[in-house]
């Protein structure tokens, strides 16, 4: 069975988990420690509330900006509050558990933020939260026909190619905004995000896509930490649901809905003209002649071994353009009925599907691959695979060190435990879309939790709380069932069956229809935390340093859960948080390529080299760091300079 999942149908599943993602609001954020929340309190009387203020890059406030909140794992809608006219807004009578704040505001989008580096973000109640939007850009212009004359009530969209970050539009979680011209054939497309844009008219709609457009939904600004700086965080959950639709339009506009679409300035989508869209910026005269072309009809069913299982499904039908980002539709279709697509102009396509089960469970396609030229293609047939499923529980550990008495112990609903798809360097796995690549959940109040909707690959956890005093001590798997082997004795099959895997650093292998269980997540109390600064002498600090903490006794080399790292600040200054107690060293590294790949390979079984270099580096620096339980090591001072490092000096407890 052909397993690959190519760069197109990629973009195809994004962009059918969009919506139902903006519907929902439910970006996932990242996590700050216990001290970093106390920060950043708006105020000691709200300990029930998250409070927080819209804003532009520039800290002006974001007028008529209505912001929604969602809790982890809550099948309740989001909570929408419109901010007052400074931007502020309140959440009162929050219950403990893991939160998302997004932001919506006329013509105002999200700041880009690269999906391939930046962290996820999710609250904690108590947290103050900052929600940064930009001026969306616009572009306009005229549909006319063949003989100049204007083309009325013609459905016109922007599709966006790439991001500001170079992303594709797809994956960079953009909904494309569409808009019908008026009865003089003119078109505006306001609100769209920074970015590269093809434009179209005619054809069938998006399958509920985009809308009017005019408005993005941006997630709230939240905090690194999470483990320790960057050794933490979380990351989105993943899943897809309906509310697309399957499109059609009203009596005007389906007028126009069986041709090919038309792209500016007037050709199909292989020679379509680019615009390039920046924050607040009118592109005008993107002029569209309406070529008027008839399109084909593409159609089938969707299967699903899982369906024969009982209860209502339904599936996501999506019709990308191979090779092309932009050119997306996509239907919604119930178990056993047939689809079609109308409007297909001729070139290659991929069609995908996603099925979601009444009883929670999920399944995606292969991509099929289709040619359409010059006729109708029908008789088609879509097979989706049950995605696979990681559940477990969360164990805590106390401790007896006096230190740690009256500790604050995390509630396992304020737990984030996260999943996400490793992909080796240079390697030929093909790429999943994000809603199956990574899962988030907040355990019970058992402490069970399952990270479900997952496609096949590699995968590690990380975990993150609002617990200043604990630390992730492991994350275990049980071995497999040994098979029985004539001649071991009875000891040596018992050693082995007590060998548990450390998923932590080897992860989990996933299959589709894989059901993983029995993951352990054991948190300890104890844990320390650094805050100091470097001491750079009369040397100008680079900017994008990186703080290391290595373990420097010789049993933990391996232990990647006690490997940590933290930005440095612009005034030198650097936090590392929940920190396992024990002997450290301590070193700076200046940015640059070959320290992303470190950085990533941290806390995996491929980062071995890098683990092993980091603590040669330390050794020689001589700047080492015992912590005991439940310490807060403040004013630390950390060498630093361009040429050899010299001893750290004490610092103060």
């Amino acid at each position: 069975m052909n397993n690959k999942l190519s760069s197109s149908a990629l973009r195809t599943l994004t962009l059918m988990a969009v919506v139902w993602a903006a519907a929902l609001c439910a970006s996932v954020a990242a996590q700050t420690t216990e001290g970093q929340a106390d920060a950043s309190q708006p105020s000691k009387t709200s300990p029930n509330s998250i409070t927080g203020q819209v804003v532009t890059e520039s800290g002006l406030p974001v007028t008529n900006a209505t912001v929604l909140l969602s809790r982890l794992n809550s099948p309740a809608p989001a909570r929408p509050v419109p901010a007052a006219a400074d931007g502020t807004f309140v959440f009162a009578g929050l219950e403990p558990g893991v939160y998302s704040v997004t932001a919506t505001a006329p013509s105002y989008v999200p700041v880009a933020l690269d999906s391939r580096s930046a962290p996820a973000e999710f609250h904690y109640v108590g947290d103050s939260v900052k929600v940064t939007m930009v001026k969306g850009g616009v572009i306009n212009g005229t549909v006319t026909d063949a003989e100049g004359e204007p083309v009325v009530a013609v459905r016109v969209r922007a599709l966006m190619v790439h991001d500001a970050n170079g992303q594709p539009g797809s994956s960079a979680g953009v909904v494309p905004v569409e808009r019908t011209t008026d009865d003089r054939g003119i078109y505006r497309l306001y609100g769209l995000a920074p970015g590269a844009y093809v434009v179209s008219a005619g054809g069938r709609d998006s399958g509920g896509f985009g809308g009017a457009g005019g408005g993005g939904i941006a997630g709230g600004g939240g905090f690194r930490g999470g483990g320790g700086g960057r050794g933490g965080g979380g990351f989105g959950g993943g899943g897809f649901g309906g509310g697309f639709g399957s499109g059609g339009g009203g009596p005007a506009t389906a007028l126009y809905d069986r041709d090919a679409p038309t792209f500016a300035p007037s050709s199909t989508r292989d020679t379509a003209a680019e615009f390039i869209v920046s924050e607040g910026v009118e592109i005008n005269n993107a002029d569209i002649k309406y070529r008027g072309e008839r399109g084909h009809a593409v159609g089938g069913t969707v299967k699903s071994s899982a369906a024969s299982k009982g209860g209502y499904s339904f599936s996501i039908v999506t019709l990308a353009r191979a090779r092309h980002e932009g050119e997306v539709v996509s239907t919604t279709t119930t178990r056993g009925a047939a689809f079609t697509f109308y409007g297909v102009a001729d070139g290659e396509y991929e069609l995908s599907a996603q099925t979601s089960f009444g009883t929670g469970g999920a399944a995606v396609s292969h991509p099929l691959r289709v040619a359409v030229s010059g006729a109708n293609v029908g008789g088609l047939v879509i097979n989706t695979e049950l995605l696979a499923s990681v559940g477990g529980r969360v164990a805590l550990e106390q401790a007896n060190a006096p230190e740690c008495k009256d500790k604050r112990q995390p509630r396992f609903e304020e737990i984030l435990v996260s999943a996400r798809r490793e992909v080796k360097e240079n390697s030929k796995e093909p790429p999943l879309p994000p809603q199956f690549a990574s899962a988030a959940g907040a355990p019970g109040k058992d402490g069970s939790f399952l990270l479900d909707r997952l496609g096949p690959g590699q995968y590690r956890f990380d975990t993150s709380f609002s617990a200043k005093y604990w630390y992730v001590r492991s994350v275990t798997l049980p071995p497999a069932p040994a098979a029985k082997t004539p001649g071991k004795t009875q000891a040596i099959n018992q050693a082995s069956a007590a060998r548990m895997i450390d998923a932590a650093r080897e992860g989990v292998s996933l299959k589709f229809g894989s059901r993983v269980r029995d993951l352990v997540v054991t948190l300890a109390e104890g844990a320390a935390s650094v805050r100091g600064q470097l001491a750079a002498g009369a040397e100008k600090t680079p900017a994008g340093l990186l703080v290391y903490l290595v373990p420097a006794e010789k049993d933990q080399g391996e232990n990647v859960l006690r490997f940590f790292t933290a930005p440095v600040a612009d005034d030198g200054s650097f936090t590392l948080g929940n920190l396992a107690p024990g002997l450290y060293w301590a070193l700076v590294r200046t940015p640059g390529e070959r320290e992303a790949q470190v950085e990533s390979k941290l806390r995996t079984a491929e980062g071995r080299e890098e683990r092993a270099s980091l603590r040669r580096e330390g050794e020689e620096a001589k700047a080492n760091v015992e912590l005991k339980p439940c310490q807060n090591l403040v004013d630390y001072r950390l060498p630093f300079a361009t040429t050899t490092p010299t001893n750290s000096p004490n610092s103060k407890p």
